[in-house]
């Protein structure tokens, strides 16, 4: 299972659409933690209104860094992967036909305004 840990903090405009993408991964074995971090907007009604698909941790505003290692905290798979409240990932973000035993690599595409490749980046797990 890969974890995938999403720090929000005021982010209710890019929220929905970031979980979505999530969700929508072709790899189906994924625990999703919404960390927030003392959002004083719509964030907490958004990542709650997807009920038992995620897990919404609330906590008072301490950073970034802080919500991420929260999420770590709160992670129940075996790799953990983050993802900004404001981004958004391919389908294929976990290509787990090359996955015989788990994920070999981490892989991160950088794309432009347009949703073109600009650039492609991995780091070897393990």
């Amino acid at each position: 299972m890969v974890s995938v840990i999403i720090p929000v903090y005021n982010g209710e405009r890019y929220l929905a659409a970031a979980i979505d993408s999530v969700i929508d991964q072709d790899y189906p074995n994924l625990d999703i933690v919404i960390v927030n971090d003392g959002s004083t907007d719509g964030s907490a009604a958004i990542a709650q209104s997807y009920g038992s698909s995620l897990r919404h941790h609330y906590q008072e505003n301490a950073g970034l860094s802080a919500a991420q290692n929260k999420g770590v905290a709160l992670a129940e798979g075996e790799f953990i992967s983050f993802l900004d409240c404001d981004d958004l990932w391919l389908p294929t973000r976990f290509p787990c036909s090359s996955w015989p035993s788990g994920p070999p690599l981490n892989w991160t595409w950088f794309l432009d305004t347009c949703n073109s490749l600009i650039a492609l980046s991995s780091i070897r797990l393990g």
